[in-house]
């Protein structure tokens, strides 16, 4: 079970990403972009990504849904840009 202070921790992180989303906004017309839709719930998402050779060098995002959706967005953009260890997987083709 989470504790309370790790569960407000948990809450100010998705707070501040909802009202200042980091890396929100599309990419120039070199991105590959796809698109995502979950005919469930109307989530919407486009993920925009420049690549230099199999690493990721620009990802960005666009899009509309329920609030654990939109919240979550900018925290894993965040997660897939940060420097990766020699064990991490590649990058998909």
């Amino acid at each position: 079970m989470i504790g309370a202070d790790l569960r407000q921790l948990y809450q100010e992180v998705l707070i501040d990403h909802a009202k200042r989303p980091r890396n929100f906004g599309e990419l120039g017309p070199e991105a590959i972009s796809v698109e995502g839709y979950n005919p469930l719930c109307g989530d919407r998402i486009r993920i925009y990504v420049t690549r230099d050779g199999g690493s990721i060098r620009e990802l960005s995002f666009t899009g509309s849904g329920c609030a654990i959706s939109t919240r979550s967005r900018s925290p894993c953009s965040r997660l897939l840009l940060a420097p990766r260890s020699s064990c991490s997987p590649p990058l998909c083709s």
